[in-house]
């Protein structure tokens, strides 16, 4: 009897493979998160944080900076749903939930602490949902609080 064999992702880019600086103008070539619709199902949302987190953790290892909650960076709501990346946040100087939990949660797993960002149900009214970082005690850190949200 033949075994399936289990299917692993694997990635086709390498953190240390990627391009460091941007060939037209020589300056650093910074990874932006893309701009898309955002999902309205909670496990794609999730998903999609997730991935930003990963990319945070790759860009804050390659080019480390201030804690966040040391930095210049404050909370500012997005006029659009734009997720951006550490690297973006840190220059512009704000970021809205999801930026902010997900910089947060990559530099607590920079440092071993398995931490997560998910979405939760907001209770400001006219706004669906609201990031946070979910520690491994279970219990939950608001980063766009500490850093201006009223």
């Amino acid at each position: 009897v033949a075994r399936a064999r289990r299917f692993r992702a694997r990635p086709s880019w390498r953190p240390s493979s990627l391009p460091t600086q941007n060939r037209r103008t020589g300056g650093p070539v910074p990874f932006v998160a893309a701009s898309f619709n955002v999902p309205s199902d909670k496990a794609a949302l999730d998903a999609a944080l997730e991935g930003l987190v990963r990319v945070d953790v790759v860009q804050l290892r390659r080019k480390p900076r201030p804690a966040l909650y040391a930095s210049r960076v404050r909370y500012q709501r997005d006029r659009g749903e734009t997720w951006d990346s550490a690297d973006v946040v840190y220059q512009r100087g704000w970021g809205d939930c999801e930026d902010l939990a997900s910089i947060r949660a990559a530099e607590l797993r920079l440092r071993g602490i398995r931490a997560r960002a998910v979405v939760r149900a907001s209770r400001t009214p006219g706004v669906a949902w609201h990031c946070v970082v979910l520690l491994p005690n279970g219990k939950y850190e608001d980063p766009s609080l500490r850093l201006g949200m009223v």
